[in-house]
């Protein structure tokens, strides 16, 4: 069965924390795959969004360098444009995927702010 980690966020920079969180998930929980996935507009962080979605992806690319093996960069949610919603983004990815088993990572910023969702 192929174990597929998701990691979503405004990654307004992609810096090294993220970028450390992603592997040690995907070593610690043996994923085959690590989809990080920026948003095109966060609902919690719309009025502090500094950079557009086509920056961010950007930084994420040169982010992720060298690891493409493992993380697939998805920009379904800024192709999508508006609003994104991890519920929305989740259930296209069980579609795609319906025999994997999906594991969504979060930041503490966002187990924080969980009641928000």
């Amino acid at each position: 069965m192929n174990k597929i980690g998701i990691f979503g966020g405004n990654f307004d920079p992609f810096h090294y924390g993220h970028l450390n969180s992603v592997l040690t998930v995907a070593d610690e929980l043996g994923l085959d795959q690590m989809r990080v996935i920026p948003a095109s507009i966060s609902p919690l962080r719309i009025q502090t969004q500094s950079s557009t979605p086509e920056q961010r992806l950007e930084m994420l690319k040169r982010g992720v360098e060298g690891h493409e093996n493992l993380i697939q960069i998805d920009t379904r949610e800024i192709k999508r444009g508006g609003v994104s919603y991890t519920v929305d983004t989740v259930e296209s990815i069980r579609k795609e995927n319906p025999e994997a088993e999906l594991t969504l990572i979060i930041g503490m910023d966002q187990f924080f702010k969980f009641d928000q969702w």
